[in-house]
């Protein structure tokens, strides 16, 4: 069930920006015990801000798969790189990264992304260089979220 659910966010974030690339590769995800449609809100969220601030021209990658134990969701794009100092932010409620006034919305996705993280005993990390910008999610695969 999560990897269908993945990949319909992945369909819905491709009607909502058809000019981007999302590549998947999505793993054996049938022994992963969490709520899926909230790891899709945590995937969505990812993508979204992924559209929003990568490089358009180059594609975002969605990965996820199972190893020792451990469940993995990530998604990467290339763009300039998210300084250290706000790195450390990313996570806090009403934070927003460098955004045009044109751009609406609280601060909340990653601030989401990481309470639906925590829920299910697992914890985000962001890394960003030159060479991409990666959010990544690491969790056990079997553990029953809190509610």
């Amino acid at each position: 069930c999560l990897k269908e659910v993945l990949q319909h966010v992945v369909q819905e974030i491709r009607a909502i920006a058809p000019d981007v690339e999302i590549a998947c590769d999505l793993g054996d995800l049938n022994a992963v015990d969490c709520d899926a449609h909230r790891i899709g809100q945590l995937a969505s969220n990812l993508l979204s801000n992924a559209v929003r601030y990568g490089e358009r021209s180059k594609p975002i990658l969605l990965e996820a798969n199972v190893e020792d134990d451990q469940f993995h969701l990530a998604v990467a794009n290339h763009g300039e790189p998210i300084p250290e100092a706000a790195r450390e932010m990313l996570f806090m409620p009403f934070q927003r990264g460098e955004v045009s006034n044109r751009e609406k919305g609280l601060g909340l996705g990653l601030f989401i992304v990481r309470e639906i993280a925590q829920a299910h005993g697992g914890e985000m990390r962001v890394f960003s260089d030159r060479s991409e910008t990666r959010f990544q999610l690491s969790m056990p695969q079997t553990t029953t979220p809190s509610t």
